[in-house]
């Protein structure tokens, strides 16, 4: 049999058959391999004994034979399996070990995490992907003072959102929730600034400015899992910054007052020594001339009365024209006082207006006739009312002194060939009167400054007549007529001339307030 023994078990077949031969082995028994015709392997159980002589020489053996290959089969397969098995628990028991390093790793980084989280100035609040709170620091609870409401990191999301109020910062408009930081994070959106810029109320009711940052939290496989939050307050940062800012814009402002406040002086002297060497050189034209006449006279005592009448005629002419240049000059410094006086009522609140039945059209009539002789190389137009009287209740003066202030302007800021229209109207309870010019017009950041003290309007020169002014006339024009209940305004564009105007209130009917019955 050993031609079809596998050569692999030939070795140790041949060592115990030669084993019984000799006689140290009666019988044998082993496990091994034969070789089919194909050649494929099949395992035996093989039992042989030796049949010797009656003188004990070998005879002949008897050999059992059993196929054995399922159960070789079978113990294979179980070897296998508890090859694996072995494996199995060594690895399983490998993995274990690495799961408790990699589970302590884990608590000593989750507790240094959570030191810096509590340590960390800014508020810091994780989120599961449903928004829930999975964990938050100490500066978050201390900012935001949830300690007022027990579990309140344990509330659905929109009730947590409703105490909160949230507001965008550079708007002022609440923020819906779905667009709160949080949400838009667990939409996979990263929040910056400007936009995390807010405003929100602390449970404790104090209103704080803060940052918002808030980016998605991802697996492995990119997936959102939730989202964290940092919250910066800066409301003591922002408080800073606008004193800053404030203090800035002081600082500029009271540069701007003591620039205006020089250019005013410079004005002020230069309209009070304009007049006042006006007067001085009348007055001293007036003595030099007098002395001379005085001494001609002495020289020439035996002159005519003729041409002495002549003379004095021309004497007196040129006194009446020194006297009224000398007059006109002292009107001016007077409205320069004036003006002066009515600002400083203005600023303490005590401007004096004594209102009296007057009618109104008068009032404009007189202003722009006196304006027509003053300056008679212009053009001044004026429509009335035709069939009516407009009475007003109201200081005849100060009204005639903002009239004339918006004619004079007009006339000054337009060329003398431009005529000037002035109107009056009526409409309903009130009256409106208004000066139209043909100037160059103002901006609209003009327009804006332009009854206020001293304002600064760039780019508009006098067109004739004197470009010196105090910047105080429209100012007081407002004041005078706001005491009066009305109102001031204009209507200019660049370029098409100026409509200045103001309104007051219609006097009551005279039988106003009598209920019409018998007396």
């Amino acid at each position: 049999m050993q031609d079809i023994t596998h050569p692999d078990d030939r070795d140790v077949s041949d060592a115990y058959f030669h084993r019984l031969l000799a006689g140290e082995l009666d019988e044998y028994a082993m496990d091994k391999r034969y070789l089919r015709k194909d050649g494929s392997p099949i395992w035996v159980h093989v039992a042989v004994a030796l049949v010797r002589t009656r003188a004990g020489a070998p005879d002949y053996t008897i050999s059992m034979i059993q196929d054995i290959t399922d159960r070789k089969r079978l113990e294979q397969e179980r070897a296998h399996l508890l090859e694996r098995e072995h494996a199995a628990r060594a690895e399983a028991e490998a993995a274990l070990d690495r799961a408790i390093v990699s589970e302590a790793l884990a608590t000593e980084r989750a507790e240094r995490l959570n030191t810096i989280l509590e340590t960390e100035a800014d508020g810091v609040i994780v989120y599961d992907r449903c928004g829930g709170v999975v964990q938050s620091n100490r500066a978050y609870h201390e900012m935001l003072a949830t300690e007022r409401i027990p579990g309140f990191d344990a509330l659905p999301r929109a009730e947590r959102a409703h105490f909160f109020d949230l507001h965008d910062a550079a708007t002022g408009e609440p923020v819906p929730l779905a667009h709160f930081p949080t949400m838009r994070a667990l939409r996979g959106e990263v929040v910056t600034r400007p936009e995390a810029d807010h405003r929100i109320h602390a449970l404790d009711g104090r209103e704080l400015e803060v940052s918002i940052s808030a980016a998605p939290l991802r697996d492995g496989g990119r997936r959102i899992v939730g989202a964290v939050l940092v919250m910066r307050d800066q409301t003591e940062r922002k408080r800073l910054e606008r004193e800053r800012e404030e203090a800035r814009a002081h600082e500029l402002a009271l540069r701007e007052l003591d620039q205006r406040k020089d250019e005013f002086l410079n004005i002020l002297g230069h309209e009070i020594q304009t007049p006042l060497s006006s007067v001085q050189g009348y007055i001293q034209l007036l003595i030099l001339h007098f002395n001379a006449e005085r001494t001609q006279r002495r020289g020439k005592e035996g002159e005519e009365e003729e041409e002495g009448a002549v003379r004095l005629m021309h004497d007196i002419a040129l006194a009446r024209s020194a006297l009224a240049n000398s007059e006109a000059s002292i009107k001016r410094l007077t409205r320069l006082a004036n003006d002066l006086i009515d600002d400083v009522q203005i600023r303490d609140g005590r401007l004096t207006v004594r209102r009296t039945a007057c009618e109104l059209g008068a009032i404009v009539r007189a202003s722009v006739e006196e304006q027509r002789m003053l300056e008679a190389n212009r053009t001044i137009h004026l429509e009335l009312p035709t069939a009516q009287a407009v009475p007003v209740i109201a200081d005849a003066d100060r009204i005639a002194q903002v009239v004339t202030n918006y004619l004079t302007n007009a006339l000054k800021y337009s060329k003398e060939d431009r005529p000037i229209a002035v109107r009056l109207e009526v409409e309903r309870e009130m009256a409106q009167v208004s000066v139209r010019d043909g100037g160059p017009g103002l901006s609209l950041s003009d327009k804006m400054h332009l009854f206020e003290r001293f304002p600064r309007i760039k780019g508009t020169a006098v067109q004739s007549g004197s470009g010196v002014s105090l910047g105080l006339g429209l100012h007081i024009c407002k004041a005078i007529v706001e005491a009066h209940g009305g109102r001031v305004g204009l209507e200019s564009v660049p370029g098409r001339g100026s409509t200045f105007w103001f309104t007051l209130p219609l006097a009551p009917p005279p039988d106003a307030g009598r209920d019409g019955g018998p007396p």
